[in-house]
């Protein structure tokens, strides 16, 4: 399996600092200041691969320091978890409550007992792709002209149907929370060549529809392609928070 990557990451209009991070392949990305994050366009065919996404929250420097901590720890603990298989998830959301943990006492440590972070991607395993979810950045998977939203927003909002509390999330990493939702999906069934996963943080999904997301990649699934043009997008929407985009392209 071979994955063609790119993501773009941008503090937004309304906000001074960027608390969004995201991690492909080997590299996190991260600049809480207002330039823009972009990677490389890039293929990769490894083994125990991370493409993820954090949103971070939290008092001044909380957020930002929330989401590159997840995202540093989370792929170091991957290179040393022996157990973790394609049969076997248990390794992966053990691994997210005790991340959760962790980010809880650096809270403590820092003096920001609220920083927390959203939590969302896909890692390769044995050939195979898994995605993990907790909070309200989104996963969607694109193939046949097809768009699926693959997460489920861990958000008021969604759980009660009262959209004017969507920004108050019902589950993230730290916080200061003990309990956390954790989706674990196998996706070994949903993935073919030609496949598409998007990553994005609420920046993004809080001012664009997904038909709007489906006809960029019906006119093409360049990775780099869609999140630049899915970028301007929402940019020239006036989102109000930090907006982040990734997309991965398998064959």
């Amino acid at each position: 399996m071979k994955i063609e990557y790119f993501g773009v990451s941008n503090c937004g209009p309304h906000r001074s600092i960027n608390q969004d991070s995201f991690f492909l392949n080997d590299k996190l990305y991260y600049n809480p200041s207002k330039i823009s994050l972009t990677s490389k366009k890039t293929v990769s065919n490894f083994d125990r691969t991370l493409f993820a996404i954090a949103d971070g929250m939290g008092g001044h420097n909380a957020g930002e320091e929330a989401s590159q901590f997840v995202l540093g720890r989370m792929v170091e603990r991957l290179k040393f978890e022996a157990d973790l298989k394609i049969q076997n998830y248990r390794p992966l959301q053990r691994m997210i409550y005790e991340l959760n943990t962790e980010l809880n006492e650096l809270g403590q440590k820092i003096r920001e007992p609220t920083a927390g972070t959203t939590l969302s991607g896909v890692v390769t395993l044995d050939g195979n792709l898994v995605c993990f979810h907790v909070g309200d950045s989104r996963v969607y998977h694109y193939i046949g002209n097809k768009l699926e939203q693959i997460t489920v927003d861990h958000c008021y909002a969604t759980e009660s149907g009262d959209k004017r509390h969507r920004n108050y999330l019902t589950s993230c990493v730290g916080g200061g929370t003990r309990e956390i939702k954790i989706e674990i999906i196998d996706l070994v069934d949903k993935i073919t060549s030609g496949s598409v996963l998007l990553l994005m943080t609420d920046g993004v999904t809080e001012v664009m529809e997904d038909d709007e997301f489906s006809d960029i990649l019906i006119d093409s699934t360049d990775p780099k392609r869609f999140c630049q043009i899915c970028i301007q997008e929402t940019l020239i929407r006036d989102p109000t928070d930090n907006v982040t985009v990734v997309a991965l392209r398998v064959s």
